[in-house]
């Protein structure tokens, strides 16, 4: 009985000691990175666009600082390269890889958008004690009256776009979808003109058949996924949001993504 006591006591003993590691561990991986006294540090603004009534378009202005999603969860540090993250009303909404990030439509109301500067690891930047960030505020009105063309735009072009799609595990299922263009520029700021062009727009992204948000650029940070296969496709689309057409076909590039 005493030796079944004493194995249980050890047990137990080993349990909290490895869930104490393991806490210890996830928090040093999200606490801020400060910047040294001697170093340049990062800075970043940003807009919030309304393009149409209640579309808004977030732009990224970041100085001193390069978006390496490669890099993501490694432990090597730098204070001039990582990602972004967004929150809406002070909660979590992605990881942005990019200058620019449909944010869409938003209720009715005040709506505080904010963006920090973070470390490969996770951790905001911070110097002199502040966190390196930007917020904004933006009033919607009830107005819904907001529309989008979806008429297809034929593509004639003896150079036109192509797209490949590709998808990368940043670790523990975090997936980051990479876009590889040619023939066709992203032109977030001409978002619902309808001055149409056969090679510039923007792309929309679908998991499993269902839209997920537009693109404006070269990366797309989806997250995490459940367990099985998923379908990746990524249209290209004109101004006006209408898919790029060719040979009767659109403009898309696909890849499947396998969660173990």
């Amino acid at each position: 009985m005493k030796k079944n006591l004493f194995f249980a006591f050890v047990f137990s003993l080993i349990f909290i000691l490895v869930g104490c590691q393991e806490e210890v561990t996830t928090t040093n991986e999200s606490k801020p990175v400060v910047i040294n006294d001697d170093a340049e540090a990062p800075s970043i603004t940003i807009d919030v666009i309304n393009k149409l009534q209640n579309d808004w378009l977030l732009k990224i202005n970041a100085t001193n600082f390069t978006f390496t999603p490669g890099e993501a969860g490694t432990k090597e540090q730098s204070y001039n390269e990582g990602y972004a993250q967004l929150y809406v009303d002070g909660k979590a909404v992605n990881r942005l890889y990019g200058d620019y990030y449909n944010l869409g439509s938003l209720e009715a109301g005040s709506h505080k958008i904010k963006v920090t500067l973070n470390a490969h690891n996770g951790g905001e930047l911070s110097k002199d004690g502040h966190v390196i960030e930007a917020v904004a505020t933006v009033s919607v009105n009830d107005d819904k009256t907001g529309m989008h063309m979806h008429k297809a735009t034929i593509v004639t072009s003896e150079q036109p776009p192509t797209i490949s799609v590709s998808a990368d595990d940043q670790g523990a299922n975090n997936w980051v979808v990479k876009l590889d263009t040619a023939n066709f520029e992203f032109m977030p700021e001409k978002v619902n003109s309808h001055i149409v062009s056969q090679n510039e727009g923007h792309a929309h992204i679908y998991v499993d058949g269902v839209k997920i948000n537009r693109v404006y650029g070269t990366y797309y940070y989806l997250g995490h996924l459940e367990k099985g296969s998923h379908e990746i496709k990524v249209t290209l689309n004109a101004n006006d949001h209408g898919e790029l057409m060719l040979d009767g076909k659109p403009i898309q590039g696909t890849t499947t993504i396998e969660v173990k």
